[in-house]
């Protein structure tokens, strides 16, 4: 998309439940990379317009059950941990353009227009179906009310999608499904539901997924999803209560799931960003208008993105949309997925009083960039020594100091920044740090003023993509941890990993 001659990039990073606060692998794995590849865009596309949106999923199972655990309602509990994702990314100096909550006005306005074009272009249908149903409680459940086994990967799961295989969970394949808190057995229950029409677009799909830049096992994955006849249909709605329902409907009692609705979160945010007045006005200009989109996100929003949002994209007719996906396997406390719902985390509220935002976000930086996805104390004190060479380094060459006395233009700053555009369609973070080596090699081998300070504004230049304004820091040694900090981070960790 354009604002006057300007080509619009969005980086995207999906929402999470609003059922507690950002913990160590949200940050990790999808928020600080999409951060400093915001901030890397920013340079290497100076004429072009970055926008990056984020915000916090209310309508999901997970936060009504968090709801029930800590006894408040469920609006109550949403301005809770809604607020409290806000308060950590401005901890971390991660300041989306927009943050959006899917509790919010606007969101239900997009969403049921978008949900109304697919019906009025007769790509969805209404049907009978089948969903988990308990007797006990005389209700239908959906997604991390149930739980059972995959019918993919045979691993545990809820009735949402698989932690392990990424797949769609479907109710009426899920193995051994019973009630989350108990071991009440549910069953299947005839319901109706509003479905996308899979069969008749089969080929549609298949094309524009070929075109996609996506890594090749994304790719791959989503084409033996779409071609596969098994899949005739995708389920657009379900049965449930405090999900966005349906508006303008006698059907209102229908609502829009989670791996739908809260991946729109990025047209909402769209539509306020360039303000549009009306949602035929939104739609009109998407169907004709290029747009380059960059989604951040864990193995679990793979087939959401690829599949679920890629289809709807398709039949809304926005073929100049282009995306490209960066996944991250989840990172790992003692051998064991972080996990809010667990309590198995360490949570960035939990180390304001601990840790400085500079060294959190180089450590967590350091852990992105790694191939490793299990956090351990080693793998924490092995960021500290990098760190401390960071700050001694700078200190060493003056380099914040002689990043000021350059005569050097953004020409070759922009140069050295290309390769990690590459990062994204590979999904391997090695390039940032790559450059980081040689540049600081460039200035260590200083032959004259001119190289050294033309290095020292790269070096500068780059590391404020991780650690933002560290060149208007006086004194960098005090965001090195102190023993007492450590002790304290130890005993945190050691709390956390046991769960």
């Amino acid at each position: 998309m354009r604002r006057g001659n300007r080509i619009c990039h969005i980086v995207f990073l999906p929402p999470p439940c609003s059922n507690g606060d950002l913990h160590l692998g949200h940050i990790a794995g999808v928020y600080l990379p999409a951060d400093i590849f915001s901030r890397v865009l920013k340079i290497i596309e100076s004429n072009a317009e970055v926008i990056t949106i984020a915000g916090a999923d209310e309508n999901n199972t997970y936060t009504l059950k968090k709801s029930i655990q800590i006894n408040k309602t469920i609006h109550d509990t949403c301005e809770l941990y809604s607020n409290r994702i806000q308060l950590s990314l401005k901890y971390l100096e991660i300041n989306p353009d927009l943050f959006i909550r899917t509790s919010s006005q606007i969101h239900k306005k997009v969403s049921n227009g978008i949900f109304d074009k697919l019906k009025e272009n007769k790509h969805v249908v209404y049907q009978d179906t089948r969903q988990l149903y308990s007797k006990t409680r005389q209700q239908f459940v959906s997604d991390s009310f149930c739980k059972g086994y995959c019918y993919i990967c045979a691993s545990e799961t809820d009735a949402g999608t698989c932690e392990n295989c990424g797949e769609l969970i479907d109710h009426k394949k899920l193995l051994k499904p019973i009630y989350y808190s108990d071991t009440e057995s549910l069953e299947l229950q005839p319901t109706k539901a509003y479905s996308i029409k899979l069969g008749e677009n089969r080929n549609l799909f298949t094309k524009d997924f070929k075109k996609q830049k996506w890594n090749t096992w994304i790719k791959k994955k989503a084409l033996q999803w779409v071609s596969s006849n098994k899949n005739t249909f995708l389920e657009l709605t379900k049965i449930f209560s405090e999900g966005l329902q349906i508006q303008n409907s006698k059907l209102n009692f229908l609502s829009i799931p989670l791996w739908f609705e809260a991946v729109w979160v990025y047209y909402t945010g769209i539509y306020l960003f360039f303000q549009f007045e009306s949602f035929e006005k939104f739609y009109a200009e998407l169907k004709n208008k290029s747009i380059n989109i960059y989604y951040f996100m864990g193995v679990d929003n793979r087939f959401h993105f690829s599949i679920s949002d890629s289809i709807v994209r398709i039949l809304l007719g926005f073929k100049k949309i282009y995306t490209r996906m960066y996944i991250k396997p989840f990172l790992n406390i003692n051998g064991k997925k972080f996990s809010t719902s667990r309590g198995r985390a360490i949570f960035i509220g939990e180390l304001k009083e601990i840790l400085n935002p500079y060294f959190l976000r180089f450590s967590l930086y350091q852990i992105h960039c790694s191939s490793k996805n299990n956090f351990t104390l080693h793998l924490y004190f092995e960021t500290i020594k990098k760190y401390k060479g960071i700050v001694d380094f700078l200190i060493q060459y003056n380099v914040i100091e002689n990043s000021f006395k350059t005569i050097d233009n953004n020409e070759s700053l922009k140069k050295c920044l290309y390769p990690i555009r590459k990062d994204i369609k590979n999904s391997k973070p090695v390039s940032l740090s790559k450059i980081f080596n040689k540049i600081e090699s460039e200035i260590r081998t200083a032959k004259n003023d001119n190289d050294l300070f033309s290095g020292c504004y790269k070096y500068i230049s780059l590391l404020e993509c991780v650690l933002p304004n560290i060149s208007q820091n006086k004194d960098l040694k005090i965001t090195i941890p102190t023993l007492r900090q450590n002790i304290n981070f130890i005993k945190l960790f050691n709390k956390k990993s046991i769960l």
